[in-house]
């Protein structure tokens, strides 16, 4: 009985890459991630500073409906070190909502130490509008409390 051979004859040699084609498609591969990693932390940050500017607002619009809702003061507190160490809306002894301090090194610029919203969900006393400039190196981003109450962001410092 004959050993079964293949139709191309002895020569025949498996697909597939060799160790030599895999070493210099991993040297390149690892130039190009090593070239790109710079640029994508810059990004990663930044997402983070507009991640947490959107936390701020929303915590803000939750403490003004929540005002409304319960017809009493409802406010927005900083930690001990301000907002920079995390934050909490609070009614009276009520913890409604926290966040911790970020992960990242991040400056709030212009933040009160609390802002209360009165039960029509105003601030009380505020004669002009307040803007924090939440930010870091890479990114900023403006949290902008008009004097109706209603929170936004946009891209940018406060000016």
């Amino acid at each position: 009985m004959r050993p079964c051979v293949s139709a191309r004859g002895h020569g025949h040699r498996s697909s597939g890459f060799s160790l030599t084609e895999l070493l210099a498609a991993l040297a390149v591969l690892s130039i190009i991630l090593a070239s790109a990693a710079p640029g994508f932390a810059a990004f990663l940050r930044g997402q983070q500073v507009r991640s947490l500017a959107q936390e701020l607002a929303s915590d803000l619009l939750l403490a003004r409906s929540e005002a409304i809702k319960r017809n009493l003061p409802v406010s927005l507190v900083g930690s001990a070190s301000g907002l920079a160490g995390g934050w909490a809306v609070v009614v009276g002894t009520e913890r409604l909502s926290s966040r911790n301090q970020p992960p990242l090194t991040v400056d709030f610029a212009n933040a009160p130490d609390a802002i209360t919203f009165d039960e029509n969900g105003r601030v009380g006393a505020l004669s002009s509008n307040i803007r924090i400039t939440v930010g870091n190196a890479e990114a900023s981003r403006c949290v902008e409390l008009d004097l109706s109450g209603r929170a936004r962001t946009h891209y940018g410092s406060c000016t």
